[in-house]
């Protein structure tokens, strides 16, 4: 493995890697930054340096202007983010923002378990960075290492575990306040 991590380049205005994924200008990484911030990462923990280091084979690093649009709802998802610096939201349509994103956090996870379509919008509310993780690389480095695919697909359960538990949380209070509207 060489001592930088190449992310991909554009133009000063960035260039599209297919329906609204415009990435911007981006340097060189060093390796060593990039499992340093994985480390960190609570869907990472307990990886050891090697096992990181098969884990940015799968990995680009992408940036996104304010108001820039990752993915939109409905498409098909075919890769997670890592947001690595800046904000980003996830709105539905009809519900408005459903998660605010800060670094350190992961969205669009489903992507690596199914490839429906997404379940909603991810914008950039502040000027992003973000690990990009594609399903199908994922898929390959994680059949030819048994551990990393425990780890991180536990790690991944464990977010839609807290992620569906909120959302229940918010449909009970939602309905208790519509209980409370009709009898007040």
């Amino acid at each position: 493995m060489n001592g930088g991590f190449r992310a991909p380049s554009g133009g000063g205005t960035g260039r599209h890697i297919g329906k609204n994924m415009a990435v911007a200008t981006v340097r060189t990484i060093s390796q060593a930054t990039i499992i340093g911030v994985l480390k960190k990462i609570p869907l990472f923990f307990g990886l050891d340096d090697h096992e990181c280091e098969q884990l940015i084979t799968a990995c680009q690093v992408v940036r996104y202007p304010r108001g820039a649009t990752i993915f939109a709802e409905g498409e098909p998802g075919k890769e997670m983010f890592v947001l690595l610096a800046g904000q980003v939201e996830i709105r539905s349509t009809g519900n408005g923002v459903l998660h605010t994103v800060y670094p350190g956090e992961i969205f669009g996870e489903i992507a690596l378990i199914t490839p429906l379509g997404r379940t909603g919008s991810a914008t950039a509310s502040k000027d992003a960075t973000l690990m990009r993780i594609g399903a199908a690389d994922i898929d390959q480095l994680l059949a030819r290492a048994p551990r990393l695919s425990y780890q991180v697909m536990r790690h991944i359960g464990e977010v839609l575990a807290a992620r569906l538990a909120n959302a229940n949380r918010r449909l009970a209070e939602a309905q208790r306040e519509r209980l409370a509207g009709r009898a007040g």
